[in-house]
């Protein structure tokens, strides 16, 4: 009784896993991430459900401060260069130091401490949301080969892309829908039609292993019309044998969930 033959399904099943998460997650998160950081328009979403348009580039470090907190500022370093010059005896009794000079010097170092955070913690948060995000690529020298660790620095999304994405499959594709799901969810007729080079290569493929086994030298000696009519018979049954495929990876026993990793 002749072995049965495997599947001819146009399936990746050798396209490397980590390869096609890349792809995936620059598609859903990364190149979007990164678009906006650059201000492409490709980071607009075309989405009906979005109440305000969201900015197109990365927020620079230092921006036009708004009109009333240049006030307020200006106020702020007036009242307080008037207190450590004119008003310094009278800030002196107020504070408890035996000199103005020396009212003037705790006034500024009580003053500095809120201005000093606010400009530390602005600056170290700007920093580590663009590094975040970028430089998308590692910008550097004597990079460790896998790793993020050398003299430069890559954005730590699209360093961690592939993780992500495997992580995001292994989440939600059990819980979104099963194999035995996708399969049945596949029409035949339309699987042929969409992918009809790849299925007539198969047919010819799959007709030239079997005559090699079973006639070898009838095959060589046939004309080209007869071999062109076998090749047409395999091209006809095509949809008959996907369809019997299908049916048997829509049953559980048979469907092996790492044909869709």
């Amino acid at each position: 009784m002749p072995a049965r033959a495997e599947p001819l399904l146009p399936v990746a099943r050798h396209e490397d896993r980590q390869q096609r998460a890349t792809r995936a997650v620059a598609d859903v998160t990364v190149e979007p991430l990164v678009a906006a950081a650059d201000g492409s328009p490709a980071a607009v979403g075309s989405s009906s459900h979005a109440e305000a348009e969201p900015s197109k580039t990365f927020p620079p470090l230092f921006e036009r401060p708004p009109l009333c907190l240049v006030a307020f500022a200006l106020l702020l370093s007036t009242a307080v260069a008037l207190l450590c010059t004119v008003f310094r005896d009278a800030l002196a009794v107020v504070l408890r130091q035996p000199s103005g000079e020396a009212a003037a010097l705790l006034l500024l170092k009580l003053v500095s401490i809120p201005v000093v955070s606010v400009a530390f913690t602005y600056t170290h948060i700007w920093l580590a949301l663009w590094m975040t995000f970028k430089p998308v690529n590692f910008v550097g020298c004597l990079r460790i080969p896998r790793t993020n660790v050398g003299l430069g620095w890559q954005g730590i999304i699209p360093f961690k892309a592939v993780p992500f994405a495997l992580k995001a499959c292994d989440n939600l594709i059990p819980s979104l829908i099963s194999p035995q799901e996708c399969v049945g969810r596949v029409e035949a007729a339309g699987l042929v039609r969409e992918k009809a080079a790849e299925f007539d290569q198969l047919a010819a493929d799959a007709v030239d292993a079997a005559v090699a086994v079973a006639a070898p030298r009838l095959w060589g000696r046939s004309p080209r019309a007869a071999k062109q009519a076998v090749l047409e018979m395999a091209r006809v049954a095509t949809p008959q044998i996907v369809e019997a495929v299908l049916l048997d990876l829509r049953r559980e026993s048979v469907v092996d969930s790492t044909l869709f990793d």
